[in-house]
């Protein structure tokens, strides 16, 4: 069985979080650093000037994403799929990590 590619973002402070390649995609900024001409498309690390508690909550919301997306294409209802709820005390960061980020 394959393995699904990993994807490593690492925070301001050098922490890392690690990530699918599906759930990396959600940000357009990640997506082109996989796929262009950058160190990162071979390392599959991806530094990231963002605070280590804002990107693990931006992480999560890819995860939850790439599930939702998958659980809508296989005929659930909008009804069935859970809501994203985030941190109230990291909110602020994590818009602006997921505006960066374009996700």
């Amino acid at each position: 069985m394959a393995t699904t590619p990993e994807v490593v973002l690492v925070s301001a402070t050098g922490e890392e979080v690690r990530v699918t390649d599906a759930e990396a995609r959600c940000s357009g900024v990640v997506a082109s650093m996989l796929d262009g001409p950058f160190v990162e498309a071979e390392t599959r690390r991806v530094k990231l000037d963002i605070g280590t508690p804002a990107l693990r909550e931006v992480a999560r919301f890819m995860r939850w994403k790439v599930r939702t997306r998958e659980r809508l294409r296989s005929g659930a209802g909008r009804d069935e799929v859970d809501t994203f709820v985030c941190d109230p005390a990291l909110a602020i960061d994590v818009v602006k990590a997921a505006r960066y980020l374009a996700c």
